[in-house]
């Protein structure tokens, strides 16, 4: 076994990476299939003999790679073209599969699942689960966009309709790739909070098509990933310790990786504390006959109490709004955490959207539409980056539809701004080593003194809300900071972190 270990020190977690050469080229059984360059139309997702031809979209096509191991199924699509840009709801790219042969079938043999998660406007990733696959292997899939320059759906499909998808073969392989991918290197970058872990990857493969397994059994966790950027959501307070594994599309395996992370818990620094709710706008319309049946009063200023009379049978029925007295001011671009505390009386499906009322619902961060059960639930999702022109919420839009008859909700919401950063004066992010690093103000300009050059320099508050700021070489531009308690996170160019706490004195 090659050893490279060293130790990664985050808000006291400890990461670990190693090699594990001895785990080298371990195939697993698995389906994929990759592509480029398919064709986009108009259109929606047509009749039983299949999707219409006729409305050829010129110089747009999107891009695809499908992965399915055991019972889980990812795909990542790219739709390609001038101004090809996804509409921001989640349903707005989505996989389409039906029967081999092409057909519809209402037998559960056909259906469709949306890709939540995005990068940039044109890429859409997820995972489907074991429940949502087709009944039928091989199936026939479509991949579909509503691209905001056009204003309606495109799919992107082959002249026979779809793409033939086994989710037992490598589809798209080829016979004379036996090379696996390789690494350059590990981790070039890493980020770690309680509930996230980025790291940077760079393994590469002679076919330029890869992807990367990660999995910890003993967690549960298994997850693809098509980029180099690899996103881990960690739970609260636990010990990971994930194998990673390049995979090409022919099946060829790469050498693993293990990161070991050592658990720590989320610090919620709320940004809700002292805000008032006063109950807003309603529409409770079960079978869209509005219904007077419910009550909504606001308890301990912020605690929505709700009662829903009568059951509702679809999306949008249910939708109960409140407002803060006072807004919640964010950055756009900047990442924030969102938890519900919800208790019900009985299972059924919760979603929330927070907003800015002067632009609208459109544009929100949110809490995606999810079943929930009797009792105490904790709902959280956490590093949502705050979307452009985003800049305050003073809305809140409960939608509370699929609700079954004479349930009560008790609801109170927290934005987070950060995590509380450990109140330390000095502690090692990277491997320990003897290099010297110190900071000190003069005037409202931050100086950082090191044997090594500095790499970045990032600011926070004592809450933990990473600070914007200017930086020119080992210097900070401070002058724009209120006096208070800063925390200064300093990268030199070797890799070293440490952290300080620093005065900022009034101007």
């Amino acid at each position: 076994m090659k050893k490279n270990l060293f130790t990664v020190c985050c808000f006291f977690a400890a990461i670990f990476f190693m090699s594990l050469a001895s785990q080298a080229n371990a195939a697993f059984n698995h389906g994929s299939m990759k592509g480029t360059g398919l064709q986009l139309y108009g259109g929606w997702k047509g009749d039983a003999g299949g999707a219409d031809h006729s409305v050829l979209r010129e110089g747009y096509t999107a891009d695809y790679k499908i992965v399915t191991i055991n019972s889980l199924t990812w795909a990542y699509v790219k739709f390609n073209g001038a101004n090809a840009n996804l509409s921001g709801e989640e349903w707005a790219a989505q996989v389409f599969y039906r029967k081999a042969d092409t057909t519809l079938d209402v037998n559960g043999n056909s259906g469709h699942y949306n890709l939540t998660q995005r990068t940039g406007n044109t890429v859409a990733y997820g995972k489907m689960t074991a429940s949502e696959m087709p009944g039928t292997n091989p199936t026939n899939l479509s991949l579909f966009g509503y691209l905001t320059n056009f204003g309606s759906w495109q799919y992107g499909a082959t002249a026979s309709v779809g793409l033939l998808y086994n989710v037992n073969e490598q589809n798209s392989k080829n016979v004379n790739d036996v090379t696996a991918p390789v690494w350059a290197s590990f981790a070039e970058e890493m980020n770690k909070t309680a509930t996230n872990l980025t790291l940077k990857l760079s393994a590469s493969d002679e076919s330029g098509d890869m992807f990367y397994y990660v999995t910890d059994t003993a967690n549960g966790y298994y997850e693809v990933f098509f980029t180099d950027t690899v996103s881990i959501t960690l739970a609260e307070g636990t010990d990971y310790e994930f194998i990673i594994t390049p995979v090409d599309f022919s099946g060829n395996t790469g050498d693993s990786e293990k990161v070991i992370v050592s658990g720590e818990m989320f610090v919620c620094n709320n940004l809700m504390a002292g805000k008032t709710l006063v109950v807003g706008e309603i529409y409770y319309a079960p079978g869209w006959t509005p219904s007077s049946n419910y009550t909504f009063v606001i308890e301990d200023d912020t605690v929505a109490s709700i009662h829903l009379g009568d059951a509702t049978s679809d999306n949008w029925q249910a939708q109960l709004r409140a407002f803060t007295t006072s807004p919640v001011l964010l950055t756009p671009g900047e990442t924030y955490s969102l938890i519900a505390n919800v208790n019900i009386s009985k299972n059924a499906p919760f979603h929330l959207k927070m907003y800015d009322t002067a632009g609208g619902d459109g544009v929100a961060m949110e809490i995606t539409q999810r079943d929930i059960t009797a009792g105490d639930n904790k709902i959280a999702v956490y590093d949502v980056v705050c979307p452009g022109g985003l800049t305050k919420i003073n809305g809140f839009l409960f939608n509370l539809s699929w609700n079954p008859a004479d349930i009560d909700y008790l609801i109170s919401v927290q934005i987070c701004g950060g995590e509380t950063v450990p109140p330390v004066a000095v502690r090692d992010f990277k491997k320990a080593d003897n290099s010297s690093m110190a900071v000190y103000m003069q005037g409202r300009t931050l100086t950082v003194i090191s044997e090594n050059a500095i790499k970045r320099v990032d600011v926070f508050s004592a809450g933990g809300h990473k600070i914007s700021v200017k930086q020119n070489g080992n210097t900070v531009d401070m002058s724009s900071l209120a006096s208070g308690l800063y925390i200064i996170k300093v990268t030199d160019a070797a890799g070293v972190q440490k952290q300080f706490k620093q005065v900022v004195a009034g101007r």
